[in-house]
């Protein structure tokens, strides 16, 4: 009869004190350099909630002549059933793309929709989980979501961008938008300047930019925005090789997947 009674005492005890929470995958970085004639975007591919699926690891898409990321809590799955998705913010953004089609339209419907859904679903972990949404107010100066959306077509260059953070105290909340959205100066760009635009996780390679200054004005740019990404991805558990590049030009896109290094030694 003990030997009956040890499993069941380990189950009952993993049952009392295993707590469920939502699963979110937070993290990554992207990082948009946009030029006159260019604009490349990279992003890396680690995703920190196991149970995601595959197609949540490329974090620059395209659709209908406009292309998009997204970095932060861009997935949650259900506390009851890991492999339940209840916000794909992907997924909404390819939804209101394929319907809208406009970039404007395209960026205020998505704002509208995630700050709706993600307002739901922390008010629920606020009442069933109210430890894991304390943990939310932990880290400083973070950034709940955060996504652009930019097109080039018939030599008209277009990038706009919004963060998304909690404001307020634990008892008095809300998902609001940092002061002012990031939209580009075209007309600065097309004067010959070049604007760095990163998201997500990038302390380490803003450091590692201002150890080597002019890094992004030398030859092969492509390759060194993948060198952004792992620079970040070696001192940052939330970010990982391989990284995925987007490069735009009018009316062209080439895509680049699944750069497992950087190859340039300097």
């Amino acid at each position: 009869m003990k030997h009956l009674l040890i499993p069941f005492f380990i189950l009952l005890s993993i049952n009392c004190f295993s707590q469920p929470q939502f699963e979110i995958g937070r993290g990554s970085t992207l990082i948009s350099l946009i030029s006159k004639d260019t604009i490349w975007i990279a992003a890396d591919r680690r995703v920190s909630n196991k149970n995601a699926p595959q197609s949540e690891t490329i974090k620059i898409r395209g659709n209908n002549n406009l292309y998009y990321g997204i970095a932060g809590n861009a997935l949650i799955m259900s506390p009851y059933n890991k492999t339940d998705t209840i916000f794909s913010a992907f997924r909404s953004m390819d939804s209101i793309i394929n319907y809208q089609k406009d970039l404007s339209k395209c960026f205020i419907s998505f704002n509208d929709y995630a700050v709706s859904n993600l307002t739901a679903i922390l008010q629920s972990m606020e009442i069933k989980f109210p430890k894991q949404f304390a943990s939310l107010f932990q880290i400083e100066d973070d950034n709940f979501l955060e996504f652009f959306i930019c097109s080039f077509r018939d030599n008209k260059k277009y990038f706009l961008s919004r963060q998304l953070y909690i404001n307020g105290s634990i008892k008095n909340w809300s998902l609001s938008k940092r002061s002012a959205d990031s939209s580009v100066d075209i007309k600065k760009v097309d004067s010959g300047g070049m604007l760095l635009q990163p998201m997500g996780q990038y302390n380490n390679l803003y450091n590692f930019l201002g150890l080597k200054n002019g890094y992004l004005n030398r030859n092969n740019i492509r390759q060194r925005m993948i060198c952004l990404i792992e620079e970040e991805a070696n001192k940052n558990e939330f970010v990982g090789m391989p990284a995925d590049l987007l490069i735009l030009s009018n009316n062209k896109a080439e895509w680049l997947y699944n750069n497992k290094a950087c190859v340039i030694k300097e």
